[in-house]
């Protein structure tokens, strides 16, 4: 039989990288609070958040004590306060620190 081969040409489009500084929407803080199920951490409140970041999306990442990413989720700050329903659902003992960021507020 036969055999034919083709080349191909491949072209890489150009990549670009920038920052912009972005103004927070909250300077003061927030607080957390869990609801479990069972020994598990189910959702996490995150409340008082200023209303300047009312309509973001507030990202939530839970890590343990070699801070690895243990469970996390998305909500939409709705008023002061955003519930975060955790995937996976980590234990209440190993959660040693939240990581909260907000976008398009």
């Amino acid at each position: 039989g036969a055999a034919a081969a083709a080349s191909l040409g491949a072209a890489s489009p150009p990549l670009a990288a920038a920052s912009a500084q972005v103004a927070a929407c909250d300077s003061d803080g927030v607080g957390f609070t869990r609801t479990l199920n069972g020994s598990q951490v189910a959702t996490i409140t995150v409340t008082s958040i200023d209303a300047a970041c009312a309509g973001g999306a507030l990202n939530l990442t839970v890590v343990d004590a070699s801070n690895a990413a243990i469970g996390g989720g998305t909500a939409t700050i709705s008023g002061s306060s955003a519930q975060v329903t955790l995937s996976p659902q980590p234990s209440v003992s190993a959660i040693t620190a939240y990581a909260i960021s907000i976008v398009g507020a």
